[in-house]
């Protein structure tokens, strides 16, 4: 028998979910680097033979309601864009069976009242239908028991019409790349890793954290080593990470504003260690020049590194190699006669580890650096900063998540590009805030490119991201040697 999965994006997302997502259809919603339609819609064709169909107006309902007046003999998955099935290979397995089921079948949330999904034969599909699905028709499954079997929720769906269950949801994505492995219950986070010396510090560092700073980042507890691999727990906080928000453009420009208040407290209330310019020198080519040369050699053993470097080539930009140069020029050109203080720094200090509640104002850290001794908390004060940025101007955050792409133009040269999502007012909140804390745009973003340097051999597992990440420091290059040109130029808003 035939099976049709029908994907209702007609669902409408409530004004709650919606401030936290930015988004006026369920299935655009971004997690794990893939829209929610797309994860859906993958569950379909690994169950093999499903046609799916995607309804996002009320013409795609009256088409398929067209479609439905003459089939017979061929059943229907109904799944709302609001439902998400956590178990990937047992909705696989559901799928692969609903197709030899005779009797129509609901699966409710968890206090029986909410359908999550529902399978259903032509003639109830065409009666569902025309009476305009759940958004129109949600007591249709509200008939006598016999018609619609219960299914038990062994898929895990949850309903993210409910702001608690979106952020829980939305919360649970970490990026744990690697050797790390993230599990736990509805109330903590398990993080766990092969790398126990980084684990280690990992979970030391709150502990040589000064009190006054303790506030900011969630506490590590339940630190165990056994048989190679190391872990430790977190509390399970229902508050989003700020890459998630940053990528759906869910925070207005007074929302963003109240967040950097918080950055730029945490940034001012760091103990500073002052020594002489010569030792700040030295630990800070550690960070931005012999890290970068370090990363650099290990890219280039990376079986992608040649088709890369012969992109850049043809885009020309000299090649990887001439953008490290690049890069080391305007270092040597911006960087005289610096010599910061070092503070206590997170050490990655991006928008995916930060979580941020905007309602309550309330922002907590997590994924530190780490730290074995209080010496090693400290890093130049500009590092933090710079990783700031790296997400905020530099757009860091939507290449993660695969929100990009890179286009070939008319002169065959690669060009970047990232859906315009209205961020330059909020770019520019942080740019006046920058002098006003006493730090210099031209170096922070100059660092920013050392991030995006230091961090391509972390990701040549997805050679186009490595991609992205260069053209970017393409970008940000060809802004500071402007800046340098004409030192009284006002800084240029990130592409």
């Amino acid at each position: 028998m035939k099976l049709q999965f029908v994907y209702d994006d007609t669902i409408r997302v409530p004004d709650e979910v919606a401030s936290l997502v930015g988004v006026s259809h369920f299935g655009n919603v971004r997690f794990r680097k893939r829209l929610l339609y797309e994860h859906a819609r993958s569950l379909a064709v690994e169950a093999g033979r499903v046609a799916t169909v995607h309804l996002v107006s009320g013409a795609d309902r009256r088409s398929l309601e067209s479609e439905l007046a003459d089939v017979s003999g061929q059943r229907y998955v109904y799944w709302p864009a609001s439902t998400v099935a956590q178990d990937r290979d047992r909705a696989i397995h559901f799928l692969r069976h609903a197709r030899h089921v005779e009797e129509n079948l609901v699966l409710r949330d968890a206090d029986g009242v909410r359908p999550l999904l529902a399978v259903l034969d032509a003639p109830t599909m065409r009666c569902f239908v025309a009476r305009g699905l759940l958004l129109a028709a949600s007591d249709f499954f509200e008939q006598p028991v016999a018609r619609f079997a219960p299914v038990p929720n062994e898929l895990a769906c949850v309903d993210l019409t409910r702001y608690d269950a979106i952020v829980r949801f939305l919360s649970g994505g970490f990026d744990a790349r690697f050797f790390n492995r993230l599990s736990g219950d509805e109330y903590t986070i398990v993080k766990q890793s092969s790398d126990c010396a980084k684990l280690r510090g990992e979970f030391a560092f709150y502990d040589l954290l000064p009190a006054s700073l303790q506030s900011h980042f969630v506490r590590p507890f339940d630190y165990r080593e056994a048989h190679g691999t190391a872990s430790y727990r977190m509390e399970r906080l229902a508050i989003p990470d700020m890459a998630m928000q940053w990528i759906h453009g869910a925070l207005s420009e007074a929302e963003f504003e109240h967040f950097l208040d918080r950055m730029f407290q945490f940034l001012a209330t760091r103990p500073t260690i002052r020594q002489p310019p010569e030792a700040l020198r030295a630990r800070a080519d550690e960070l931005y020049v012999h890290k970068v040369s370090a990363r650099l050699a290990a890219l280039e053993t990376a079986p992608c590194f040649a088709r890369i470097d012969a992109i850049l080539t043809a885009t020309g930009v000299g090649g990887v190699r001439g953008l490290v140069e690049d890069y080391r020029d305007l270092h040597a050109r911006l960087t005289r006669n610096v010599g910061d203080d070092r503070c206590v720094s997170h050490g990655d200090l991006c928008f995916s580890n930060i979580l941020y509640d905007k309602r309550l104002r309330l922002a907590r850290f997590i994924d530190p650096r780490g730290a074995r001794t209080e010496d090693e908390l400290y890093l130049d004060r500009y590092y933090d900063v710079a990783k700031l940025s790296h997400s905020i101007l530099g757009g860091y955050d939507y290449i993660n998540n695969d929100a990009y792409e890179v286009q070939i133009n008319e002169n065959l040269e690669a060009t970047l590009w990232m859906p315009d999502a209205g961020q330059a007012g909020r770019q520019r909140m942080f740019i006046e805030r920058l002098p006003r804390h006493g730090f210099r745009y031209p170096l922070v973003r100059l660092y920013e490119m050392s991030l995006f340097l230091s961090m391509l051999p972390l990701h040549q597992d997805v050679p186009k991201k490595v991609l992205a990440f260069l053209l970017t420091v393409a970008r940000i290059g060809r802004e500071l040697r402007t800046l340098c040109d004409h030192r009284d130029a006002p800084p240029r808003l990130a592409a």
